[in-house]
């Protein structure tokens, strides 16, 4: 071997193969447990392995042995097996509805905790009285509840039901304080889509002019005697925006 290759096996930054450890091991005079930590590969095939991956690190499979092959899934479930042999859990269990049998294997994806508590061999067995067709508030389409859905759905997928939630601001404040331009607009309106000032900050937007009841009857006088909003606003010190509202409500 190189000298590069030499000094990365003894500064632990390189894994040895398991036939390079022994022939180093050979050349030292030294026993190979001595040398490097020995382990077997974890995809279950029983091969040896030379734990020394990275530094600070420990290797798990051989070349080529972590891929999801046949042979590599055939030798990973056969040490799952053996494990829950040796835990004492058991490989099959009896519905307790329809009295079938079912196997640990039906349900690959579940936890050993799942499995120890799980009765039934299906949610059919688990929930047999499914909920009532009903119709989506959102699309209008029928839909049939899952066994585990909430008695008081409304919706036909989540997507949905987060739409209704929005539509009716059911709707956290920090959330909608993160809400992008565009979102706040839809959901509060134009006017209502900016943010919340800082705390001691002034109010964000124009301040609203109050006007007593003489100047709204002014108002109205003079725009009947067909005078213009600049005209009115001039008289009675007001602006023209306020003049305008007033016209327009």
């Amino acid at each position: 071997m190189s000298a590069n290759t030499l000094t990365g096996i003894e500064n632990g930054h390189q894994r040895p193969s398991l036939e390079r450890a022994r022939a180093l091991s050979e050349a030292l005079g030294i026993e190979l447990e001595e040398l490097f930590a020995v382990c077997e590969c974890d995809c279950g095939c029983g091969d040896l392995i030379i734990d020394q991956a990275r530094q600070g690190s420990s290797a798990r499979y051989l070349p080529d042995h972590n891929c999801r092959q046949p042979e590599h899934g055939a030798s990973i479930a056969r040490a799952h097996r053996a494990r829950r042999a040796r835990l004492g859990i058991p490989e099959e269990k009896i519905c307790a509805r329809c009295g079938r049998t079912f196997t640990r294997s039906e349900v690959p994806d579940q936890s050993l905790a799942h499995w120890l508590k799980r009765r039934f061999c299906s949610n059919e067995c688990f929930c047999p009285e499914r909920g009532q067709s009903r119709t989506c508030s959102v699309c209008g389409k029928p839909f049939l509840p899952s066994y585990r859905a909430d008695p008081s759905r409304r919706c036909c997928c989540g997507s949905h039901g987060q739409r209704l939630r929005f539509e009716a601001g059911n709707v956290a404040p920090a959330f909608v304080e993160r809400m992008p331009g565009r979102a706040r607009q839809r959901w509060g309106g134009r006017w209502g889509a900016t943010k919340p000032p800082a705390p001691g900050a002034n109010p964000r937007g124009r301040p609203s002019i109050e006007i007593t009841d003489e100047q709204h009857a002014e108002i109205l006088k003079l725009a009947g005697q067909r005078w213009g909003r600049r005209a009115i606003a001039t008289r009675l010190q007001l602006s023209e925006r306020t003049i305008r509202n007033v016209l327009g409500s």
